[in-house]
């Protein structure tokens, strides 16, 4: 397990252990470097799964809390300038002077992580959070949030990738419980004693 001293020496718990983390099977960039020592800094009822597997998915990390719940993160790191969304709402990358489609499809894969977490806690236990409780984001490292946002936003979206959040380095190192929750000054959840 890997932390870094939070606010108050608090520290996240991370997994797999920090000298693990080289032995990776995709090892992490420098983006998801610098999310991660980010959210190294939440206290220490926060858990930080990286590069978990989720079926034949992997989110870049899972970040759970008993008390705020459940959130798959999806991080770009993609420069400012080198990624952008057509009309039609594809991810067209530049290269050689021009823009080429590509596949990605972030806004997709953060909820298709969100939905595989939900499921599978569904099928685990009767006291699983709901699917509100369960969140998924993307980070985008290079950019500011306003800056993310406005790269990948889509005219039309459908109504499952509304739900997921976007956000940059400026807002994750500021506040790293805001781009988790979605929330400023989050309230925990009520947790029955049953």
């Amino acid at each position: 397990m890997f932390s870094l001293a939070g606010k108050d020496g608090a520290m996240a718990r991370v997994y797999p252990d920090w000298d693990e983390l080289a032995c990776l099977p995709t090892p992490i960039n420098v983006g998801e470097r610098q999310v991660l020592d980010c959210l190294a800094t939440l206290d220490d009822e926060w858990i930080i799964y990286v590069q978990p597997r989720l079926g034949l998915d992997q989110p870049d990390f899972i970040a759970a809390h008993p008390a705020f719940g459940i959130c798959a993160v999806e991080v770009k790191d993609w420069a400012i300038g080198a990624y952008r969304q057509d009309d039609e709402g594809r991810i067209e990358m530049r290269r050689q002077g021009g823009w080429v489609r590509t596949d990605e499809a972030p806004r997709y894969q953060a909820h298709r992580y969100r939905s595989a977490i939900h499921e599978r806690l569904t099928a685990l236990t009767d006291e699983a959070p709901t699917f509100t409780q369960v969140r998924g984001v993307i980070v985008m490292p290079r950019c500011t949030t306003w800056q993310a946002k406005a790269a990948i936003t889509k005219s039309a979206m459908h109504d499952s990738e509304r739900w997921i959040d976007v956000y940059g380095y400026d807002d994750l190192q500021h506040d790293p419980t805001l781009v988790l929750t979605g929330l400023r000054q989050p309230v925990a959840r009520q947790v029955s004693a049953e």
